[in-house]
């Protein structure tokens, strides 16, 4: 829980909301808490980065205290190596769950600095863009933990805005079998804890394909008004995926500057999914809208889709970088992150768009400034 920011009240409430449930001779509920000093003056107003074990009812947050970190810089990914070698050490377990919870911005490919939106934000070691994990660290980082441990993720949870991307998932596709998130803001309280801790420490046996539904729908409790996209996905499913997306992209390349107006039409079309990220758009809704034969390509990747009624039935809850104007193109500059995220390097995709926008531009621009993001609303 990455709250050194302005969403500490809410960690503080979820992390209440596990402990209603606690850990049993079954499973291990811990937390590795980082608090801010300035949002939340609860619990001894404490503002370093502390390990919870969490427990049943305890007297108070802090009964569940176990280790003590000083202040840790949350976006560093040794920092999150660290805790899961002590955690698979400690608390050996058959199956591990990973969740990461705090700001999030999805993947935003910048020409002067790579990769520069990602996740979690520690204000007490900056703020910004390029402050954050970048996804490729964060995929580095859970690498090094499965060759260490010989055993990887078996479900990675997203509390975070943005990360539900097909370019997140793709880098981390061999690193989890599951992933949980949004595609769209995610509300400030986030996931239900309490029901999501109550399922697994009441089943008998927990299948992985009802848990990660059952994380995906618990983001929509108390977001009515929310406009809210989220999914779970088999990571394996990707694999599959990628050879008919090649082809597509193959197929629109060839389409460019014949039917450029057409393909940007079809663009204007798609659904917003956040009025300060346009350059993010559904993927199914696009595939959709110019392959009739997409949903039997990727509609197996889906485990769980819903969204808020502020969207169409074709939008799924994967997302992809799909810039709007030349402006935007201009910010991403596919050139600069083909040789980063692995998206880019297995796909045709950033060779689309340099097609795609070859007539609108001719030098990439420099990056703009933060964009919105997790407001903690």
């Amino acid at each position: 829980m990455a709250a050194d920011n302005n969403l500490e009240r809410f960690a503080m409430k979820n992390v209440a909301a596990l402990q209603e449930i606690g850990s049993t001779d079954k499973i291990n509920l811990i937390v590795l808490l980082d608090r801010s000093p300035g949002y939340d003056k609860g619990e001894g107003n404490w503002s370093d980065s502390r390990l919870l074990y969490v427990t049943q009812k305890p007297d108070s947050l802090n009964a569940d205290v176990v280790r003590l970190y000083g202040e840790l810089d949350m976006t560093d990914p040794s920092t999150l190596l660290d805790i899961l070698l002590y955690i698979h050490d400690t608390y050996p377990a058959k199956h591990t769950i990973l969740d990461i919870w705090g700001h999030g911005r999805g993947v935003y490919p910048d020409v002067k600095i790579p990769a520069t939106r990602g996740v979690i934000e520690d204000y007490s070691t900056g703020y910004g863009a390029d402050k954050t994990m970048p996804i490729v660290k964060l995929s580095s980082c859970l690498s090094e933990y499965e060759c260490i441990v010989s055993d990887k993720i078996d479900m990675l949870i997203f509390d975070a805005c943005y990360m539900q991307m097909v370019e997140v998932c793709y880098q981390l596709r061999n690193l989890a079998d599951f992933i949980v998130g949004g595609e769209t803001v995610i509300p400030g309280r986030g996931a239900d804890y309490g029901a999501i801790a109550k399922y697994i420490t009441t089943c008998e046996a927990v299948d992985m394909d009802s848990l990660s539904s059952v994380v995906a729908e618990s983001f929509f409790e108390g977001a009515p008004d929310l406009a809210l996209s989220v999914s779970a996905i088999r990571t394996e499913s990707l694999e599959h995926f990628m050879p008919y997306f090649n082809s597509l992209c193959l197929k629109l390349t060839a389409r460019c500057g014949e039917t450029d107006c057409q393909l940007l039409a079809t663009r204007d079309s798609l659904s917003s999914i956040d009025s300060g990220y346009t350059e993010y758009v559904d993927l199914f809704e696009f595939l959709s809208c110019v392959d009739s034969s997409a949903a039997r390509y990727i509609s197996d990747i889906f485990v769980y889709t819903n969204h808020s009624q502020h969207f169409t039935g074709s939008v799924k809850g994967l997302s992809i970088n799909f810039p709007h104007t030349k402006e935007e193109y201009g910010y991403y500059y596919a050139d600069s992150i083909a040789e980063i995220c692995d998206f880019y390097m297995d796909s045709y995709w950033d060779e689309f768009l340099n097609s795609f926008y070859r007539n609108f531009i001719e030098l990439p621009m420099s990056g703009r400034e933060n964009g919105q993001f997790r407001t903690g609303s």
